[in-house]
């Protein structure tokens, strides 16, 4: 289990902030850290909502750069509900208003 949980927190980014309370995370921290709590059960189907509210621009990049990754490299269907359009044109492959 150790070992799953160090592997997530590598692919997500989150290595430097392994010995820190979740209380004391920063915004994109905290979003990323409840994403490696989803992954942590092995998903098909990954849900976000809101995931993206929030973040600055560059935040808001670095996040579609994760979900980008979890979707081709993890091969994990990601289903997200989002007013951030930006981010949602540069994730989604199909898209429901």
């Amino acid at each position: 289990m150790w070992q799953k949980a160090q592997e997530i927190s590598a692919f997500l980014g989150l290595e430097h902030v392994n010995d820190t309370l979740a209380r004391n995370l920063n915004l994109l921290s905290m979003k990323r850290l409840e994403i490696a709590r989803a992954l942590a059960t092995e998903p098909q189907l990954l849900l976000l909502d809101e995931s993206f509210g929030g973040l600055n621009p560059r935040e808001v990049e670095d996040l579609i750069r994760m979900v980008q990754r979890i979707n081709a490299e993890r091969k994990i269907t990601v289903f997200t509900i989002e007013h951030v359009m930006g981010a949602i044109m540069k994730v989604a492959h199909r898209i429901i208003v």
